[in-house]
């Protein structure tokens, strides 16, 4: 049976491709968006404040990819919320385990290696014992990366508040700065004028729903 088609004579099947591959809310909103997080994920690693973040941006990316793929998936929230968070736990005990090599033999081992440290972290009392190395912080920096950059799209995709997913790399850049006072203006710099153009790139597409 030949496809069925619209007005515009596109097979329809054709048009739910295109609508999958290409955002809504257009490449302009999509590209400044994940320009401002990666604004904020390289202002993080510019300091030697964390060990093995070199590679943090994929995960960055990754978290906005996903962060946008729940939201216009149509699924519920919580359960949104919670294949983010766990996902989340995941991609940070694998980035860690694969950042430092010198914890074990094998990934494996690493990945068990990071478990023990996080559970005798977690036991220490009076209050959190010791973190050689950095490990639990690079874990912890990388899990803050990504619920950070999954909630960013995801406010931007599933509720349409474009100010709203520049709240969280702007924390992101003013913490950064604040462990690192001496590294200047451009973060901020290319936070303001990023929003400004993400802000106005999404009132235009208000505007073509209006």
């Amino acid at each position: 049976m030949a496809d069925v088609t619209i007005q515009s004579g596109r097979p329809l099947a054709a048009l739910h491709r295109s609508r999958l591959a290409r955002p809504a809310e257009g490449w302009v909103v999509a590209g400044l968006h994940l320009a401002i997080v990666l604004l904020a994920t390289g202002t993080v690693t510019g300091g030697d404040w964390v060990t093995g973040d070199g590679n943090l941006a994929i995960v960055a990316v990754v978290a906005v990819l996903g962060g946008a793929s729940l939201a216009k998936s149509g699924i519920l929230d919580m359960l949104s919320h919670l294949v983010a968070f766990w996902t989340g736990i995941g991609a940070a005990w694998l980035f860690t385990a694969t950042a430092f090599p010198a914890l074990g033999a094998n990934l494996p081992g690493r990945m068990v290696s990071v478990a023990d440290r996080a559970r005798v972290w977690l036991a220490a009392t009076p209050g959190p014992g010791p973190d050689e190395g950095g490990v639990l912080l690079l874990g912890t920096v990388v899990f803050t990366t990504w619920v950070g950059a999954y909630a960013s799209a995801w406010v931007l995709y599933r509720r349409g508040w474009p100010l709203g997913s520049i709240v969280l790399p702007a924390v992101a850049i003013f913490t950064a700065l604040g462990i690192r006072p001496g590294s200047g203006v451009a973060p901020l710099a290319g936070l303001a004028i990023g929003a400004v153009f993400l802000l106005g790139a999404h009132f235009g597409f208000q505007r073509r729903l209006a």
